[in-house]
């Protein structure tokens, strides 16, 4: 954000530099005039009017771009800062479950609060499903990536993966 802020800064700043020298350009240069005719004096004073001009009006555009830059700048900042600010709010569990699969959500919920792991066996027993059911539901879900399956010699313990334990806040 504020390298935003330098670059506009330093473009100005540029920008000025490149008017002072216009600037210098448009005087009027005394020795210039003496190996002039009168016609010729006349026609270079009027450029260098013209060129005044010009840079007059070049000013009062430059200062307009400088004011919007700078609150464009301003307003990328403050937007910015107020999405960081909105990401920071907490989301309720019940907000964050319901961007699941229906069939999964259930199953989610209850590893989240069991803190991220279960025995295939309880969690199965909580949702009143048969063995077939939850074991092609387990399935599903560990091919998609939503929990890991620790297989055991008699239990398999069902885990969130680190992604959904960090959006639900479980510690390891």
């Amino acid at each position: 954000m504020s390298i935003l802020i330098i670059l506009i800064i330093i473009g100005n700043f540029f920008t000025i530099h490149l008017i002072k020298e216009e600037k210098k350009k448009s005087k009027i240069n005394v020795n210039e005039l003496e190996n002039l005719s009168k016609e010729e004096i006349i026609k270079y004073i009027k450029m260098k009017q013209q060129l005044n001009q010009k840079l007059y009006y070049t000013d009062y555009i430059f200062l307009a771009i400088s004011i919007l830059s700078y609150a464009s700048g301003i307003a990328v900042t403050y937007y910015l800062f107020c999405l960081r600010k909105q990401a920071n709010q907490r989301v309720s569990k019940e907000e964050l479950l319901s961007i699941f699969p229906i069939k999964y959500r259930k199953v989610i919920e209850e590893l989240v609060n069991s803190n991220g792991e279960m025995a295939q066996a309880i969690l199965r027993q909580k949702l009143g499903m048969d063995k077939v059911q939850m074991t092609r539901l387990i399935k599903r879900m560990e091919e998609e990536g939503f929990v890991i399956v620790k297989r055991g010699s008699k239990i398999n313990y069902i885990e969130l993966n680190d992604a959904l334990k960090k959006l639900f806040n479980i510690k390891k």
